[in-house]
């Protein structure tokens, strides 16, 4: 990731600018201070210093009679639409279904901004490698995100590298300011705390430091910037499609439904005292739980690096659902933690920078490492975007 375009936000939000068709691939922002080529031919990345304007909560369209809410109305030539995808780890395969509303309503985004498994999935919709990317995700089972576990102790659970080689099998490595549409990804700098958001530069590099999320995921290490998941300052990156010079802002927000997630799936699952499973139930699990043990020796047998151990906590629980644990596992505590965190994030960036649209799919009953469940997240990505893309195409006449 030598060759991009960082831009730490700083708060002062960037005036809205428009650009034509011909420099969409190469994004102006209001305000920053550029670093000299000087700098980038001495290993420095080449930068643009701001700070963000946070977001706001609402559905769509904005109840607020701010001049931002009457946008769609007000412009004497097109506007241009800005798309904000959020992270929500597994809860982003959402964004497909919510993207195939856009294109079937014939409306396509003259900007994208991902954070997290937004820029994951928005990576592959800007790249024009939509369709494969969407057959490989539906067709992800639990077996699959096994495999795709490379576990080390580094600086996080799982080095990544199985993931983005998978990525790079569907997604083309392009550079980012070649793009036909304006594309940015979210990141944190582990070292200053601060957001930065990269537009220029290889695709894939900018995507996997967007989606490392700390703990989980190792952090990508850039120069003088330890990179990690977007999610950490800006969840739902409205501010950033408007300092890309977008005029309405789309918001697809994975974190409204999340708080008290684990505690109500924990107790949908629990069986009363002395309470047997009927003999189909009992069958399969029995069949799941061989299926297991012949998986898991066989992944072992491949990759003998990998500390199973750390695999077993979370697929245990799947044969052990008639059992209370006493306390929740790393995983839940971890996503539990998240959860919280982004949705504490959410809330006040967007109550100061409201999007004009949100898009808001109700995904809290699935896991953070939940990715074999796509095809349910891209139909509630798909009904949740359909009455908000009708609200914005009346709106724009």
């Amino acid at each position: 990731m030598s060759d991009k375009v960082y831009q730490e936000d700083r708060g002062a939000q960037a005036a809205c600018g428009m650009h034509s068709s011909s420099e969409q691939g190469a994004p102006r922002f209001a305000s920053g201070e550029s670093v000299s080529a000087n700098d980038k031919m001495a290993g420095k990345p080449s930068q643009m210093l701001t700070t963000s304007a946070p977001e706001k909560t609402v559905g769509a369209p904005s109840p607020h009679p701010t001049p931002q809410s009457d946008r769609a109305e007000g412009f004497s030539r097109c506007p241009k639409i800005g798309l904000a995808l959020g992270s929500g780890s597994a809860r982003g395969w959402s964004h497909i279904g919510v993207l195939r509303a856009l294109e079937k309503a014939n409306i396509k985004p003259d900007v994208v901004v991902g954070c997290s498994i937004g820029a994951f999935v928005g990576g592959a919709w800007v790249s024009d490698s939509f369709d494969a990317f969407e057959d490989w995700a539906r067709g992800i089972r639990t077996w699959d995100v096994i495999r795709l576990m490379d576990v080390h102790f580094g600086g996080g659970l799982i080095a990544g590298e199985r993931i983005m080689r998978s990525y790079q099998k569907l997604v083309p490595a392009v550079n980012m300011a070649d793009l036909a549409t304006t594309f940015a990804t979210i990141s944190t700098d582990l070292k200053s705390g601060r957001e930065i958001w990269i537009s220029e530069g290889e695709l894939h590099s900018a995507v996997r430091a967007s989606i490392a999320l700390p703990g989980l995921l190792s952090p990508v290490v850039d120069g003088e910037h330890l990179l990690v998941d977007g999610g950490l300052t800006n969840p739902v990156p409205v501010s950033a499609c408007r300092a890309m010079g977008a005029d309405i802002v789309i918001a697809v927000n994975l974190n409204s439904d999340l708080i008290g997630r684990h505690q109500r799936r924990r107790s949908e699952h629990r069986m009363e005292p002395g309470q047997a499973l009927g003999p189909v139930a009992q069958g399969k699990r029995a069949a799941l739980k061989r299926k297991y043990y012949q998986q898991k020796n066989r992944i072992s047998r491949a990759a003998r690096k990998i500390d199973m151990r750390l695999l077993d906590g979370r697929i245990q629980t799947w044969f052990k659902q008639d059992e209370e644990p006493e306390e929740p596992s790393l995983l839940e505590v971890m996503a539990g933690s998240v959860n919280i965190m982004q949705d504490q994030i959410t809330k006040s960036r967007m109550a100061e920078d409201p999007p004009e649209y949100q898009i808001a799919p109700k995904l809290g009953h699935m896991g953070l490492l939940d990715f074999e469940c796509a095809d349910q997240a891209i139909e509630a990505g798909l009904n949740e975007a359909e009455p908000v893309i009708k609200q914005l195409k009346a709106a724009m006449g």
